[in-house]
């Protein structure tokens, strides 16, 4: 069996990440900021606030640059606790080029939904909470790109933070600016590199160099495959407004210049406030669905 590589969290089938055009971080622009302070401590507060939270509501954004195309799209992400399980939808709206996609997401607690339309070729897909959830938790890894249609979808953002946390390392957190169209958001910025135990997974050819103590030439990586990841969490509340997938275009320059292949924006964030119900339920009509579960399983070894 081949080795297990994790998801990447939000990578959808056919946009791969959420983001934004109008935000960006700059450096702590007052005159005595903050001190940088460690990530742990901060990632852990931010996934505390997120489970604590009884419901989210948020404008989303999203830009995606890979194989010299860039998707943009915008929509909504809902979210609400119900007992164990966390309800959800998420809506976005892509452009590429003159054509317009669309993902809907939805988890109504039994089911988790994903509906895409692409080039006017519609699919449904099917996942069963019940068995994926507990699957996910006894494997402790997410499935491998591709079997989810994307994430946060199951779990919501909770699951999504606890899975960058398994996935990279994050070290000193230092006090930033995000820019979100005329306002100025105080952040921690937070950069982490791949885990040292998945990247000899992502880059097998150069297992045997890793292990005996080389540098990983991440620039072999697939192109659609980040070498790190940035995290802006508030100062105040530490939700993660904005979550940036990035390559690095030249390691020599100093500091290394850097790009964002897919970038995730949340705005108008709400929190605990009441959602209707109805918006956690989804009607397929007519069209047919793929049971994904069991391509879910089996990904994960627990099913042949």
């Amino acid at each position: 069996m081949p080795a297990k590589i994790p998801a990447l969290p939000i990578l959808c089938a056919f946009a791969i990440g959420w983001a934004t055009l109008v935000a960006a971080a700059d450096p702590a622009e007052n005159l005595d900021p903050p001190l940088p302070r460690q990530s742990r401590q901060l990632l852990d507060g931010a996934i505390r606030g997120l489970e604590a939270h009884q419901s989210i509501s948020a404008k989303i954004f999203q830009q995606v640059d890979l194989f010299d195309k860039r998707l943009i799209g915008s929509g909504l992400y809902l979210e609400q606790r119900r007992g164990p399980v966390r309800l959800m939808r998420q809506e976005l709206r892509i452009q590429l080029g003159q054509q317009i996609s669309s993902l809907v997401q939805v988890c109504d607690g039994h089911f988790l939904w994903t509906y895409q339309k692409l080039s006017g070729q519609e699919v449904l897909r099917r996942l069963d909470v019940a068995r994926a959830l507990p699957a996910i938790e006894q494997a402790k890894e997410l499935p491998r790109q591709g079997k989810l249609g994307g994430l946060p979808g199951l779990g919501g953002l909770p699951k999504l933070m606890h899975a960058l946390d398994a996935a990279f390392d994050f070290q000193v957190a230092e006090p930033a600016v995000l820019r979100l169209q005329a306002d100025h958001l105080p952040v921690w910025r937070l950069s982490g590199r791949w885990k040292p135990n998945l990247v000899t997974k992502l880059l097998p050819e150069q297992a045997k160099a890793i292990e005996s103590g080389r540098a990983a030439d991440f620039s072999k990586l697939a192109d659609h495959l980040p070498d790190h990841v940035v995290l802006m969490l508030g100062r105040e509340d530490l939700f993660p407004y904005r979550i940036e997938f990035c390559r690095t275009v030249d390691a020599g320059s100093d500091p290394p210049e850097t790009r964002a292949i897919v970038t995730m924006q949340l705005f108008e964030v709400l929190f605990d406030v009441p959602i209707a119900s109805s918006r956690f339920r989804y009607n397929p009509g007519d069209l047919d669905f793929e049971d994904e579960t069991p391509g879910l399983l089996k990904s994960l070894g627990l099913e042949e």
